[in-house]
């Protein structure tokens, strides 16, 4: 059942070049707009990381809104059945190992340092009551995770896979989710290629996004 989920995937038609690259102009754009805003309105003060992720919501939020065939393509890889398939959660509970396996190596070796990352964000979020507390918390585990899958598993992958196949268009839209996440290059193009890899055979976005924000939410836990 797994493979016929795969190949599922695979057979989905993509955007055209023109419909991604609008889509990712606005995203990029909106990004380098409002979240500089947010920066230089807000400075590196306690409540700088709610606004500067608000602010990156907001970028996803904008360039969806203006592309509906972007959208449209991001959800359709949906697959809501395959949340019925046990082996689709096994893959989901091995998967979980691997990234913190990957954590851990990434740290020992000195490449990358999740845990100083993490930490980082628990300073910047040490405000412990209050809504922004809340919605700090709320857009870093739940909706920033769901945009970033939308677009590297949901877009790019996809728009990649139809022209070079899977494997190159998972390896490129990993080492292009490491570059977002710059401080973590190593760790989040791994990360990344993990994401690619559950959504392929679990067959569903949706596992890759719950992946990503079990791991965020672990990792604030952790320092909470």
């Amino acid at each position: 059942m797994l493979p016929l989920a795969a190949e599922r995937l695979q057979t989905i038609p993509s955007l055209s070049r023109s419909e991604l690259l609008r889509f990712l102009g606005i995203w990029l754009g909106m990004q380098v707009l409002l979240v500089g805003t947010a920066l230089i309105l807000r400075g590196e003060g306690p409540s700088s990381l709610f606004w500067s992720s608000a602010a990156m919501l907001l970028s996803y939020v904008v360039a969806f809104a203006c592309s509906r065939t972007a959208l449209a393509a991001a959800l359709d890889r949906l697959n809501v059945p395959a949340l019925r398939r046990p082996a689709s959660w096994g893959l989901f509970a091995a998967a979980f190992l691997i990234l913190l396996s990957a954590a851990l190596v990434f740290s020992g070796l000195s490449w990358d340092d999740p845990a100083a990352n993490q930490e980082l964000y628990a300073n910047r979020l040490d405000i412990r009551t209050g809504w922004l507390y809340a919605a700090s918390l709320l857009l870093l585990t739940v909706l920033l995770p769901i945009g970033e899958e939308l677009v590297f598993r949901g877009l790019l992958l996809r728009f990649f896979e139809s022209r070079w196949g899977w494997l190159r268009g998972a390896l490129l839209t990993s080492v292009l989710f490491g570059f977002l996440h710059t401080d973590l290059f190593f760790t989040m193009a791994l990360f990344g290629f993990v994401f690619s890899l559950l959504q392929r055979y679990a067959g569903s976005i949706l596992f890759a996004i719950l992946l990503h924000i079990s791991w965020n939410t672990f990792s604030l836990l952790l320092l909470a």
